[in-house]
């Protein structure tokens, strides 16, 4: 809902008149005529869609997107760093997400769905599938360590009765984690 009030507001002070929003499950039909979009986007899904969830989710979009629109993707992989707390972090999200179902991954390592889109968009009847890689660097003084660091500090205090309900880590652990 309050990314809903954020979408009309923007639409509003931006006067879109033609962007309408609502709320819809993803896992199941969407309320949508076939050939219904020029554009589909989808934003790390990986967080939220278990792997077996995501055929028919692509077979969806297949369905609402019109002949010649654009399924558009971004999702990512873990990062890698030289800090020894947040790769201890960053493990936990592997290894949370390979036990509630989610990525790819055949070891738990990581989270593997970059490398299955390709096929997974192919297999929903996607054609011209083009992928684009890109690297960010957020390191100590790089333009993207703020706002990284920032999101980091939420998102891990997000994932904390995740990794706490899977028995991954005790509060008191994780809470000694967070802080270094």
């Amino acid at each position: 809902a309050i990314m809903i009030t954020y979408g009309q507001t923007t639409a509003q002070s931006q006067a879109l008149h033609n962007a309408h929003f609502s709320m819809m499950d993803i896992f199941a039909p969407l309320h949508f005529p076939d050939n219904n979009f020029d554009l589909i986007n989808g934003r790390l899904l990986t967080s939220i869609i278990k792997r077996d969830s995501w055929p028919p989710l692509l077979l969806e979009a297949f369905r609402v997107c019109r002949n010649g629109g654009i399924m558009r993707l971004a999702d990512c992989e873990l990062p890698t760093t030289n800090s020894a707390a947040l790769e201890q972090l960053t493990q936990m999200i592997s290894r949370a997400f390979s036990m509630t179902g989610r990525g790819f991954s055949s070891d738990g390592k990581t989270l593997a769905v970059i490398p299955h889109l390709s096929s997974l968009l192919q297999n929903a009847g996607f054609q011209n599938i083009q992928e684009q890689v890109h690297v960010f660097d957020f390191s100590a003084n790089s333009s993207l360590h703020t706002g990284f660091y920032q999101d980091a500090i939420a998102g891990f205090q997000v994932l904390k009765p995740f990794f706490i309900g899977l028995s991954l880590i005790s509060e008191v652990d994780y809470q000694r984690l967070y802080q270094q």
